[in-house]
């Protein structure tokens, strides 16, 4: 039986993988501006911090792309002078300051430059629509805003609420913008770093801004502001465990592809440079350009969604045989669950890269597992880390054993560095207990499994369904791109399975059907399967059930050309047949 087969029906793989690379670790490279880190050995006392970095060695470079690049010394610099502004403005260390740009050097520039204050940054999703970009607004209140012209205006046809903002920075054209362009009121960003004075001076214990997470979203539950309450010190605290527990080092190069508001992708930046590493930035993900990125550079580390470790697989054997990966040590993927087919294709086509899969909230790390890992624990999400201990909780409240499912709860063994609080939450700073929103269990060995978010359960008949576990199967077929599982309901008490799939070829759908009945009990197949050319996710690959859900009851897809017969389950009892 194949690997996936096994993994699928839950038996245990253990294989090691391997593939040849042309050129051996270690190779250093150069741009014109400066240093770019190699993998020799770091120094023995590491200077942590943009400014000691710019101290230690100005001509190291912080960030590059394809076109240009900046050294730690050209960071300061700027990131001091626009704190200065900043500070000219009249933001202060309480204040919060929202930030919607693409991947940029700008928008690393500026939480460098907001971490010199004190101030709490909230990074936006430069793909927000305008009037979630609104609501944001409204509900964050900032004191600053840093964006594009474009972004901007679109956002002023919703009417946000705009009186808690002093400033807006704008990324863009020097000219007035909207109903701010009044006197002090709208700034554009190149001049004010040029027009600031020699900037707040040297900051030696640099750690990173006080990141709040937004979600405009919140699962029809209106916008969420998670805000930490954590100052510099606690920050440096959380960072160099994070350091330490990676292994990073002043000679990491780390790859910017996914969105830096995301705080997976993002995190994973500051980490970088408060290492005194260099990040890439990558400005458009494209799977080749990526490979291509990581053998310009010299790559080490990069962080990567779902959605991405697809589209990276999905390349041809030419492309991944001309490519170089000789320099990268260590792939992260989070952001949303990975299917164990795409899991066990990323790990043998990246090997002996080592794959890290993560789990945690969107301020902590609470799991990670390596490649070799996972291959012995299929579908787990890892142990926990140094500092948290996990429980599974059942209804009441009790401990579950192992094997068992229940509400994934974690709690801090020490003291906390960098406790949050949701503005929608009750829960007090002392609270050292989090989590709740998963459904999941621990085996003997204290790996975590992960069944789904405790809002997605689905009762059929007398029994739980959770869309995960079905998704999962249905991604194990070799023609599945992606898919969706979410439930509709014809009356209140007659809920059914609904599944969409995004498929590699239209004369699949018998093959379909019988990897389902293979390996879907009987409560778990879909009663409708219909094909579709795309499925939408966010930046962190995250997929929304519902609204695909409110989408299908609205008839969106009953008489589209573009879907072929589906493939359909008369009753729980029988298996998937072709219609």
């Amino acid at each position: 039986m194949d690997s996936l087969g096994k993994i699928l029906r839950g038996e245990q793989v253990v294989k090691v993988f391997g593939r040849q690379t042309k050129r051996s670790v270690g190779a250093e490279s150069n741009v014109a501006t400066g240093q770019i880190g190699s993998t020799n050995a770091p120094s023995t006392k590491p200077l942590f911090g943009v400014s000691a970095r710019a101290s230690s060695s100005p001509e190291a470079v912080a960030l590059v792309d394809r076109s240009r690049s900046l050294t730690y010394g050209e960071l300061e610099s700027r990131a001091s002078k626009l704190a200065h502004s900043l500070q000219r403005i009249g933001v202060k260390a309480t204040d919060r300051i929202v930030m919607k740009l693409p991947r940029s050097f700008e928008q690393l520039e500026t939480t460098v430059a907001v971490a010199k204050l004190g101030s709490s940054v909230v990074p936006l999703n430069p793909n927000l629509k305008p009037e979630d970009f609104a609501r944001a607004i409204s509900d964050i209140k900032p004191c600053l805003v840093v964006s594009d012209e474009v972004s901007w205006n679109q956002l002023l046809d919703h009417k946000p609420e705009l009186s808690s903002i002093k400033c807006l920075l704008v990324v863009g054209p020097d000219r007035a913008i909207g109903s701010l362009a009044r006197p002090g009121s709208c700034e554009e960003y190149e001049s004010s770093i040029r027009s600031a004075g020699p900037g707040i001076g040297f900051m030696p214990a640099y750690a990173g801004a006080r990141l709040s997470i937004y979600n405009p979203e919140a699962y029809g539950a209106g916008g969420v502001l998670k805000e930490s309450w954590v100052d510099q010190e606690a920050i440096a605290t959380a960072q160099q465990e994070q350091v330490r527990l990676w292994m990073l080092n002043e000679k990491d190069i780390y790859l910017l592809s996914s969105g830096a508001h995301h705080p997976g992708a993002g995190g994973w930046a500051q980490l970088t440079l408060y290492c005194g590493g260099t990040v890439v930035v990558m400005d458009t993900w494209s799977a080749k350009s990526w490979l291509e990125l990581v053998e310009r550079f010299g790559v080490t580390r990069s962080f990567l969604t779902p959605g991405q470790l697809s589209d990276l697989v999905d390349l041809d054997s030419v492309t991944w045989n001309q490519a170089d990966l000789s320099s990268l040590r260590t792939v992260v993927h989070g952001g949303t669950q990975c299917s164990a087919a795409l899991k066990l294709r990323v790990i043998e086509r990246l090997a002996p890269v080592t794959l890290w899969g993560i789990f945690g909230d969107s301020d902590r790390l609470v799991s990670r597992i390596s490649s070799s890992e996972w291959i012995e624990h299929p579908g787990s999400v890892g142990r926990p880390v140094n500092g948290i201990s996990i429980d599974i909780l059942s209804e009441d409240d009790k401990p579950c054993p192992p094997g068992v499912s229940g509400r994934v709860m974690w709690r801090l063994r020490e003291k906390s560095h960098g406790v949050t609080m949701s503005k929608t939450s009750s829960r007090q700073k002392s609270d050292p207990v989090f989590g709740g929103r998963y459904i999941g269990h621990v085996d003997d060995g204290g790996y975590l499994y992960i069944t789904d978010k405790a809002s997605d359960r689905i009762r059929v008949g007398n029994t739980t369904v959770y869309p995960w576990e079905v998704e999962n199967v249905i991604h194990g077929h070799r023609e599945i791109l992606d898919c969706v599982v979410f439930s509709v309901s014809d009356n209140a008490n007659d809920m059914r399975l609904v599944a969409l799939v995004v498929t590699k070829s239209k004369d699949c759908d018998r093959e379909i059907s019988e990897h389902c009945r293979k390996y879907l009990p009987a409560h778990r197949l879909p009663s409708l399967v219909l094909r579709v050319d795309h499925l939408e996710r966010d930046d962190a690959g995250k997929i929304d059930r519902k609204g695909y859900a409110k989408r299908f009851l609205d008839g969106e897809w009953e008489e589209s050309t573009q879907i072929s017969v589906p493939a359909v389950v008369e009753s729980g009892d029988q298996a998937l047949s072709d219609a």
